[in-house]
């Protein structure tokens, strides 16, 4: 073989293997080209889609024989399997929904619809193996039976630090403690001052939220929370109510009802 024929098999090779920065590889792309691989062939530093970074062989890359991490590829396939196994289940309380697996560390986890109406992710092992058969949320009593329960009786402190907040933006005196408030619930049979109507504390309903129906008021406006001056009424009355005077909101309460014949 001449000297021209072997620069020029030489110079095919390079130009077989040569890449160039920015060039892409499947889920490889291309940072930086020409670099030696333990003083042997050329390769390149390159970053999958998913972020990870490596070195691969330039012939790897050419043959497509290196198209991406092996890390990356591992995991779409066990997202793939587990969402052909999943999708659409039913487990316990929860029904798996139809979107896609994600991955947090070594777990795979699917968005679950309770039937409480909460959606969550869950682990994909979790409901396989029984462990995890609802939210966890509606599992939980509502509550003074709750585990993390603060306040005294049935009024929570929730709603207590509310009302202290809602004074003090109003500078109304509070003298009463709350459980002077849930000593008059109690005294006042659970229901309403003003209308009869039974109260709720607390919300049972779907996710325990919205509700509760007792609300504190004052009977006179113009004074705080004081004892004498509060009694345990609807929110929807408290609502009506607001500022004015007991007597002058019954007063306006009669007129309607004379006027519409109720």
């Amino acid at each position: 073989m001449s000297i021209e024929q072997d620069a020029g098999r030489s110079m095919s090779n390079r130009c077989k293997y040569e890449i160039l920065v920015g060039d892409k590889f499947g889920k490889w792309t291309v940072l930086e080209s020409r670099v030696q691989i333990g003083g042997g062939p050329y390769g390149a530093r390159v970053q999958c889609d998913c972020g990870a970074v490596h070195i691969a062989y330039n012939s790897n890359l050419k043959s497509g024989k290196s198209n991406g991490c092996k890390d990356c590829g591992n995991k779409i396939s066990s997202i793939k399997r587990t969402r052909v196994a999943l999708e659409g289940q039913r487990f316990g309380k929860l029904v798996v929904l139809n979107k896609r697996a994600t991955q947090k560390g070594h777990s795979i986890y699917w968005l679950c619809l309770c039937d409480c109406g909460v959606e969550k992710e869950i682990a994909a092992s979790n409901m396989l193996s029984g462990k995890s058969l609802s939210c966890g949320r509606c599992e939980l009593p509502v509550g003074p039976a709750h585990p993390n329960w603060k306040g005294y009786g049935e009024i929570s402190r929730r709603y207590w630090t509310g009302l202290l907040a809602g004074a003090s933006a109003r500078s109304l005196v509070v003298t009463i403690s709350i459980e002077d408030a849930w000593n008059l619930f109690c005294a006042q049979n659970r229901r309403c001052a003003l209308t009869d109507l039974p109260l709720c504390l607390q919300n049972p309903g779907k996710n325990g939220y919205g509700l509760a129906t007792g609300s504190l008021d004052r009977v006179d406006s113009e004074q705080g929370y004081i004892l004498g001056n509060v009694q345990w009424v609807h929110k929807d009355i408290n609502r009506m109510k607001n500022h004015y005077t007991q007597e002058y909101f019954l007063y306006m309460c009669d007129l309607v009802s004379k006027r519409k014949n109720i």
